[in-house]
């Protein structure tokens, strides 16, 4: 039973005090259950999580590499001689602000596509289940990609890239959906993080491959038809594996549902992991179904948990960028820390007083500062702002606001994605003016997310909404919530003894 229920069956108590401890028995309660589930119960040499877990967070983010590989792998065409001729490029290199707009252009149809896909993926994946849609895009995405590695023009080019983007903005929901649903609480953030890191790897492998690439007239063909590999190997591996044992049980599926927990939990926690989940899905039900007016109400704090991620997602993408054992604020605040020193070095190294250019030292340090801030970023705003949009969201309301918050990033990373190109010429900001408007949003989004973000690591996704009923925020002080005077928690949110 929740908070919530509990409390509004508690009406006929008189005194808000009486009501907190409403809450703090309830908290106490469970949290005392999750210990002896996690700590006593456990047989000895059992480990803690099955292997499959892992495995099905693993398959999952395989969609995450085709984010990232496209990240990795599109920009770097774009000096590829034969790419250059094929759509009438100047060869020289001596770009015009028509073909700055057609690079802008090529990345920020696939982001818009991701924008248009991200949308409706919530409701997509309430209504056929979290598995088939992921099954359905790797389908689509495998259509924009024939289409952008056989392209004869640019507007053929610019089709694919709309299609895959479609495809990347449904994989980025429902990943996390999908991941955050099968996790323990224990590893919830670490599978959730797996996302990010096959976004790196994704990275990786396609700058690495352009590398070779580009040496061949055809190489650009290559480098868009490589993404033909992934979702078939993604639609292959994904066949035999389980659905969100949430989503089979809010489908009334509650056989098909315990059968699929049972291969993501452990035989001494089945039962009782079992339980909760039913008693989830028949509160659901007694609350109805959710709606977007729900989303956007103050009821149980939603409307302050979707800014939250959506606020998160704009960060992410403002701070320029196109683990988990401690704090997620903690991890957010350091990160935005790094990020910041090093954008601020970028900037003041390309700066006018500074001739990046033909000065190799300069040159050196600027990528050295680069690399240095794309650390910060992969620990930090990278994987955490998806981890926590995956996990404060109550289930009857989740899948609409997660389309909300990535489509909240695809917005923003459409418009990067075209601006920063004219931003980088000379005329216009040139590079030390970009990465100083960079900068000023990092120092920003550090700042509000030290002050907005509660502490949600190793909460469980059945008291999340006791977590955002128990904490206010308290700018005037230097620890941003209040703790409720009988709530027997220990650093629930913001690192406060409770």
């Amino acid at each position: 039973m929740s908070l919530t229920k509990d409390i509004k069956e508690g009406k006929n108590k008189k005194t808000v005090g009486e009501l907190n401890d409403v809450a703090g028995d309830h908290i106490a309660n469970s949290k005392n259950v999750n210990s002896r589930s996690a700590d006593s119960s456990r047989p000895e040499g059992t480990p803690a999580v099955k292997w499959y877990v892992y495995i099905v967070a693993t398959v999952a983010s395989i969609g995450a590499i085709m984010n990232g590989y496209d990240t990795g792998a599109t920009g770097g065409t774009f000096v590829f001689q034969g790419f250059r001729e094929s759509f009438g490029w100047p060869e020289d290199g001596t770009d015009t602000s028509d073909v700055d707009s057609q690079k802008g252009l090529i990345t920020a149809l696939f982001t818009i596509g991701a924008l248009i896909g991200a949308l409706p993926s919530g409701m997509c994946a309430d209504w056929i289940g979290r598995k088939p849609v992921l099954m359905i895009n790797c389908v689509i995405y495998l259509l924009g990609s024939l289409l952008q590695a056989f392209a004869v023009n640019i507007g053929m080019m610019y089709a694919g890239r709309i299609i895959g983007g479609f495809a990347i903005g449904m994989f980025m929901c429902i990943i996390g959906l999908y991941q955050g649903e099968i996790a323990p609480v224990s590893v919830r953030g670490t599978l959730v993080t797996i996302q990010q890191l096959c976004s790196c790897l994704g990275i990786v492998i396609g700058s690495a491959l352009n590398i070779w690439w580009q040496t061949f007239d055809a190489g650009w063909h290559w480098s868009y038809g490589v993404k033909i590999i992934f979702p078939i190997v993604m639609f292959t591996m994904m066949i035999p594996l389980i659905e969100s044992p949430k989503w089979l049980a809010s489908k009334n599926k509650n056989e098909a549902a315990k059968e699929a927990l049972a291969k993501v939990r452990q035989e001494y926690e089945l039962e009782e992991e079992y339980s909760i989940l039913i008693s989830e899905v028949e509160q659901m039900r007694e609350e109805g179904e959710g709606t977007w007016g729900e989303v956007f109400s103050n009821e149980n704090h939603m409307l302050y948990r979707v800014m939250i991620g959506c606020a998160g997602q704009f960060f992410q993408q403002l701070s320029g960028i196109n683990a988990i054992i401690v704090g997620r604020r903690s991890l957010l605040i350091s990160g935005g820390i790094g990020m910041f020193i090093f954008t601020l070095l970028v900037a003041i190294m390309s700066s006018p007083a500074l001739n990046y250019k033909t000065d190799k030292t300069v040159g050196i340090l600027i990528i050295m500062f680069c690399a240095l801030y794309v650390v910060f970023f992969a620990y930090s705003w990278g994987p955490i702002i998806w981890v926590v949009c995956a996990e404060i969201y109550p289930q009857r309301l989740r899948g609409k606001c997660m389309s909300l918050t990535t489509a909240t990033n695809f917005v923003f990373a459409t418009i990067i994605a075209y601006c920063t190109p004219l931003m980088l010429r000379e005329e216009n900001l040139d590079m030390w003016g970009t990465f100083l408007f960079f900068t000023c949003f990092i120092i920003v989004g550090t700042f509000w997310m030290y002050w907005i973000i509660p502490e949600t690591a190793q909460v469980p996704s059945e008291e999340m909404d006791d977590l955002f009923d128990h904490y206010k925020i308290k700018p005037n002080q230097g620890n941003p919530f209040e703790k409720p005077k009988s709530a027997p928690l220990k650093k629930l949110a913001g690192g406060n003894q409770v």
